[in-house]
């Protein structure tokens, strides 16, 4: 886990865009030791680069937008749960447009096109950030903590006016195996009455019941749930996607109550605002860590019965 590492060879998908409803193409590359994950739009004149950091989160609205010097990449957050997940530090990601692809709602697909690709260990180590003590934010209504934990654990907890979600709280303690059997194949839901909220405000244009679910009063649009708290393990998806903005490896227990992108948002700039509350693993502790994901995980990897995705994926 705390290796540097990239992808083998380059390996693409397309499809539309959740909030754009663009068509677009997507193609993730390898890249050099310490590059770091890096977005480039490839359909602007001058192909500008955006490095993911905590820097350059531009918007948290629905979705998380990567942006620089007026090039945003909207609803970035699913492709970049899988790389999280994989331990993949440094990728080239290249979108023809503003967004990148929604495929089914989840990162299935994206899992799928980078074991395809292989992941492969480069010479380097990554500095995680242990939690030495707790850092809380707050919002509105709303709450999340990290505090000192030997690993990665999440317990995030939903709470909608909707009586099939409801209140949902799962604790998930991390690995790449567990994301992958658990997280991944979660899709973004909605609910039914907000539809027409999003629509006037330019959002989900691209939206269906093939790449999300909806939730309305009397019943569930979808045809079925891949898991009874498919929304909860969702947020879980989205929030270890949004933490690859903090560039580290994170070793910590994530404590979060009706949180969203906006709040992961606030915990990552407080982490970077308060390094007294953590430290840096030392180089030898993380050589002892290494997992091993040179070796892809293709015979373990469950691909969901309605998920159809390939390195050559178009939709």
């Amino acid at each position: 886990m705390y290796t540097q590492k990239t992808i083998k060879k380059p390996v693409s998908c397309s499809g539309v865009g959740l909030h754009s409803g663009n068509q677009i193409e997507m193609t993730l590359k390898p890249a050099s030791v310490g590059s770091g994950i890096c977005f480039k739009r490839t359909d602007l004149a001058d192909h500008p680069l955006i490095k993911v950091s905590h820097k350059h989160i531009a918007d948290v609205t629905y979705a998380t937008t990567l942006g620089k010097d007026g090039a945003v990449i909207h609803t970035v957050e699913h492709v970049l749960s899988a790389v999280n997940a994989l331990g993949i530090t440094n990728l080239l990601i290249e979108v023809s447009g503003n967004e990148t692809p929604v495929i089914d709602g989840s990162a299935s697909c994206f899992v799928e096109i980078l074991l395809d690709a292989g992941v492969e260990t480069q010479p380097g180590a990554v500095r995680a950030i242990r939690m030495t003590q707790p850092l809380e934010v707050r919002g509105k209504d709303s709450i999340m903590s990290v505090e000192p934990y030997d690993g990665l654990k999440i317990t995030y907890t939903i709470d909608f006016p909707n009586p099939f979600i409801g209140v949902q709280t799962k604790t998930f303690e991390f690995t790449p195996l567990a994301y992958m059997e658990e997280i991944a194949h979660a899709r973004t839901f909605c609910l039914y009455e907000e539809i027409e909220y999003l629509w006037k405000m330019g959002l989900s244009k691209g939206g269906s019941l093939d790449n999300a679910v909806v939730f309305a009063r009397d019943r569930i649009l979808n045809e079925s749930l891949r898991f009874p708290d498919e929304p909860v393990r969702h947020k879980i998806l989205d929030l270890l996607g949004d933490l690859a903005f903090l560039e580290h490896p994170l070793v910590g227990h994530l404590k979060v109550y009706k949180g969203g992108h906006k709040l992961h948002a606030q915990l990552i700039k407080a982490i970077v605002e308060h390094p007294e509350h953590w430290t840096y693993l030392e180089e030898r502790d993380v050589r002892d860590r290494a997992d091993g994901m040179e070796n892809t995980y293709w015979d373990i990897f469950p691909i969901h019965e309605n998920t159809s995705c390939s390195s050559s994926l178009y939709l």
